[in-house]
């Protein structure tokens, strides 16, 4: 577990190592589209903090702490073009032990859970979750296989209600088109 680096406003590039912002995390998936300080000059490498996969990235830093832990995503890959890629010091990054009896997924399903999002807030202080409190958060951690079975079982649901949300869109993309064919049906000459 370690907190990212805030680099100083001198430090950004044009081009040069990938850094990921707190701006940059959705809930599945980082945004890996550059824009404005996305960049660090590549002379501060050894001064960031290298962003792996399997590595679970958590919002630690914020004006209002209760939005802390409100953004936590799975680092699955890099794409070549952000590759090597680093992550800024408004996260903490949590990435299991090379002895992998802990699967990555399961800290960031618990995590984006209530009671992991609970755990975390009893440990912000002054607006920060920090490494030291942060390993003081409690996590549930089952047999390697029973984790295994409870991520397959949780991707399923996931992609269960990905595929109804995805449905109810298509439906109210249809109705949203019905006003309009009916206005050019009943304007056609």
């Amino acid at each position: 577990m370690e907190k990212g680096r805030t680099p100083k406003k001198s430090w950004y590039a044009d081009s040069g190592a990938w850094l990921v912002r707190y701006r940059d995390l959705a809930a599945l998936e980082v945004n890996w589209t550059a824009g404005r300080n996305t960049f660090v000059g590549q002379e501060h490498e050894s001064i960031l903090r290298v962003l792996r996969p399997g590595t679970v990235l958590v919002g630690a830093d914020a004006h209002d702490p209760a939005s802390i832990g409100q953004k936590v995503t799975l680092i699955s890959d890099i794409p070549s073009h952000a590759s090597p890629a680093y992550f800024a010091g408004e996260m903490l990054g949590i990435r299991p032990n090379s002895d992998r009896t802990v699967e990555p997924d399961m800290i960031w399903h618990w995590l984006r859970s209530d009671a992991g999002y609970a755990e975390m807030q009893e440990n912000v202080s002054g607006g920060h979750l920090n490494v030291g409190p942060a390993r003081n958060m409690r996590f549930p951690l089952p047999p390697l296989a029973e984790q295994r079975r409870i991520v397959a079982d949780l991707e399923w649901q996931t992609a269960a209600v990905e595929d109804a949300r995805a449905a109810a869109q298509a439906q109210l993309d249809a109705l949203d088109a019905l006003p309009a064919a009916a206005l050019r049906l009943a304007f056609a000459p």
